[in-house]
């Protein structure tokens, strides 16, 4: 490898470490210890596609009824609403091939259940989650997928952290791997 190409990845590794650095003093600073996976405090619960918003962003009509809008925890996809970033659009259409009008996904919450818009914030699986393990997140749940395909960043808000340690992997992954909007 050459002392360029060396230099790059110690950077880019360092990134990786500042980042997850950032979100423990964040956690640390707000009070909370993350968490490891499966460790989500609230409940998860059946809900159905009514519409996508964007990549980070849909509306689900709630087993007990009622129609919520929810934001995903944890990324954050270029936006497609008010502006357009590079990449939104596919990260946008990536999550619409998913959630379709319809379909049947598991909502499971965190500590914090709505943010300051008044959306549901959610961990949202498409496969009904079992253990919520590393494993089966990164197989079953949108939120990981995003991350580990390269359509969105992490983003941390504490106290909802019960997946970030998986998360800083996912994004560490689909960087090194030049995957979706790391692909520039």
């Amino acid at each position: 490898m050459s002392g360029a190409a060396t230099s790059i990845e110690r950077v880019k590794r360092t990134r990786v470490f500042v980042a997850a650095l950032l979100v423990a003093c964040a956690c640390s600073a707000a009070g909370v210890e993350p968490r490891d996976a499966g460790d989500a405090t609230g409940s998860i619960d059946a809900a159905t596609v009514d519409h996508v918003v964007d990549g980070d962003t849909a509306w689900f009509v709630l087993a007990g009824g009622g129609k919520e809008k929810v934001r995903l925890i944890g990324v954050d996809t270029p936006e497609t609403t008010i502006r357009h970033d590079p990449y939104g659009e596919e990260a946008s259409a990536y999550t619409r091939g998913i959630l379709t009008t319809g379909r049947t996904v598991w909502l499971e919450l965190d500590v914090d259940h709505h943010d300051r818009y008044q959306r549901l914030l959610a961990y949202v699986w498409i496969v009904e989650p079992a253990t919520g393990t590393p494993d089966e997140a990164r197989a079953g749940m949108l939120n990981a997928m995003l991350l580990s395909q390269g359509w969105g960043r992490l983003l941390t808000v504490p106290p909802n952290v019960a997946y970030v340690s998986l998360f800083v992997e996912l994004q560490r992954e689909a960087r090194t791997a030049r995957r979706g909007l790391w692909a520039a």
